[in-house]
């Protein structure tokens, strides 16, 4: 059918408009965007122009203006989720936390390096969760050492904050068995698990999105 002819020829241009070359002045996302929209849907008129010249459509008038309308929805709907996916992978991997063990006698509390690497986000830390087992098995939440704790753009924190012994642990073999995860005002707590001794293992989803972001950010390159 010529309509089914030409709508996947307009899904071919979107694609091949996506991998376009974009100018060299280090773009943000927004701006890779905001540049792309206009490209694809004139990209698009232009290739039905041509189509129309070599009589290659016989298309009826309606037909066209449905084949447009799909195609323009289709590249709408493709740029909101592209945008979606970045904003959510930013978020993911903003914040970074690692921490060591110290003790006094019997109490054991962790020493936290907790990195926001946001240029233009705040978050709020809320509480810190002690579990085992993945989580499974809940130890204790301290709701209080950490709670409205700011952490502006580009900050670390962690040094000066003075943290509760953890409940029930009293030896070194008890505290390395603890998973540690922090949690952020909206009550977010994936991939917020701290990395520390006897915890360093990462999911591989997570790993792979932390190695982007920390290549991102080495490379300069401006995500936000």
């Amino acid at each position: 059918m010529p309509f089914v002819t030409y709508f996947r020829t307009r899904l071919q241009i979107i694609r091949s408009r996506l991998l376009v070359e974009i100018p060299r002045q280090s773009p943000s996302i927004h701006g890779i965007l905001t540049y792309l929209s206009p490209l694809i849907r004139h990209r698009a008129c232009a290739t039905l122009q041509e189509s129309q010249t070599r009589g290659a459509s016989k298309m009826g008038f309606w037909d066209e203006v449905l084949a447009i309308f799909l195609g323009d929805i289709f590249a709408s709907v493709l740029l909101i989720a592209l945008y979606v996916l970045i904003q959510w992978f930013l978020r993911a991997t903003d914040v970074t936390i690692s921490y060591n063990w110290s003790f006094t006698g019997p109490n054991f509390s962790p020493n936290f390096d907790i990195r926001n690497r946001s240029g233009s986000r705040t978050y709020l830390l809320a509480n810190i969760a002690y579990s085992r087992n993945d989580g499974r098995e809940k130890v204790w939440f301290d709701n209080d050492s950490i709670m409205d704790a700011e952490l502006p753009p580009g900050s670390i924190r962690g040094r000066k904050f003075e943290i509760a012994p953890v409940k029930g642990v009293t030896t070194a073999p008890d505290a390395m068995n603890l998973e540690v995860t922090v949690r952020i005002q909206n009550g977010r707590a994936f991939w917020l698990k701290g990395k520390g001794p006897g915890q360093m293992k990462m999911g591989r989803t997570q790993h792979i999105a932390f190695w982007l972001r920390d290549r991102f950010e080495k490379a300069a390159i401006p995500l936000e």
